[in-house]
């Protein structure tokens, strides 16, 4: 890892990648994703790139105030480039490849100003739109030295995040689905224990410029979780499998391995700029959240704009009582409470998660016939 430095020191600028490994239930690797990142910090300011193999990209950085994110499409350059606002220092709408490094090098104002230090969502789901991710209470042991970064954290089911999970104030107000707003009426208290390990992150090496503490290598390893009819579909599945290499005698348990990010640092800049907002050449296509209002049903406003609105102006306040005269029409279900609409949103969670793992026995089962049939 090479180290330079140039005049007095305004800014770090951290260039890594990030290697995400992704597996199915039974174990199996499913894919392999390497994202290349390059983050820069300066006080409370901060800014991370996000770059994919197909040439697009994140950027999403924090005032100390507000977050914003835009994704950027080289290949799209007469569109306007989708983007966003939150209040807060928290990522809440980004991918798993961006909310990990926000994580290792963004997160010291986060962690030190926000009620929510111990109920960090789970990075590797959607905070917005999955009540899942709100299960866990986090265990957090940072650093002694600025900028006060994590060194260890646990993700951990408890009684009080799995009770107001549903009702979380990271999820979404206004639901793009059915489905979405569905899964908020999940019995989360009957579905998940509570004391189950979904997440644990650790740094395995750091490097001190003059007092300040940065990571070299992180990891962290995610779980997924089955619900109780779910762990019984598994088995079933393992069971018609028994034969096989792979699956023999295999217990499925109540926990699996989802996912395994490993991050690696390339080198770190000492640079005298100063940390800007995400910038892009593209128009804006803004979806602004910072006006939610749980009161009038109302998730954000959305507007096309040249460049960020770090303050609330009269033109937004207007868009606001606009959508306050014409409020959305959430489809939430007429009697949530009812033991037919809990039934249906437990097969469609079971659907949402493990379809994807279903389907893979299921093949399996009928290659297997097949197999039998041509002897």
């Amino acid at each position: 890892m090479a180290l330079y430095a140039t005049g007095f020191a305004q800014a770090h600028i951290i260039h890594g990648q990030l290697k995400a490994t992704y597996y199915s239930w039974t174990g199996e690797r499913a894919s392999i994703q390497t994202t290349v990142f390059t983050v820069s910090l300066e006080g409370n300011s901060w800014l991370l790139k996000s770059e994919y193999d197909t040439n697009w990209f994140w950027l999403v950085g924090g005032d100390g105030t507000n977050t914003y994110s835009v994704l950027v499409d080289p290949k799209a350059p007469t569109k306007a480039a989708p983007a966003t606002i939150f209040d807060g220092d928290f990522p809440r709408a980004a991918f798993d490849t961006v909310s990990i490094p926000w994580l290792s090098f963004c997160s010291s104002h986060f962690l030190n100003n926000s009620s929510s230090r111990d109920s960090i969502p789970s990075l590797w789901l959607q905070a917005q739109t999955l009540p899942m991710s709100h299960v866990c209470s986090t265990e957090i042991t940072q650093f002694k030295e600025p900028p006060y970064l994590p060194d260890e954290i646990k993700w951990v089911t408890s009684a009080k995040q799995i009770t107001s999970a549903s009702s979380n104030e990271l999820l979404r107000i206004e639901g793009v689905s059915v489905e979405e707003l569905d899964r908020k009426s999940v019995d989360y208290p009957s579905s998940v224990q509570i004391g189950k390990l979904l997440g644990n992150y650790q740094v395995l090496d750091t490097t001190n410029i003059n007092g300040f503490v940065l990571p070299l290598k992180f990891e962290l390893d995610a779980y997924g979780y089955f619900f109780p009819d779910a762990k019984k579909d598994a088995q079933r599945i393992l069971n018609q499998l028994n034969n096989t290499n792979i699956n023999k005698n295999k217990i499925v348990e109540d926990t699996y391995l989802v996912a395994k990010y490993e991050g690696s640092v390339i080198n770190i800049v000492v640079d005298t700029n100063h940390v800007a907002l995400p910038k892009t050449d593209l128009s804006l296509s803004v979806t602004d959240y910072r006006m939610s209002s749980k009161s009038d049903g109302i998730d954000h406003v959305a507007y096309v704009a040249k460049q960020w609105k770090p303050q609330i102006d009269s033109d937004l306040l207007k868009l606001l009582e606009d959508k306050k005269k014409n409020p959305p029409h959430n489809l939430l279900p007429s009697n949530p409470a009812s033991l037919h609409v809990q039934e249906t949103v437990r097969v469609l969670i079971c659907i949402i998660f493990f379809a994807p793992f279903f389907v893979w026995g299921l093949r399996k089962l009928k290659n297997k016939n097949k197999e039998k049939e041509n002897t």
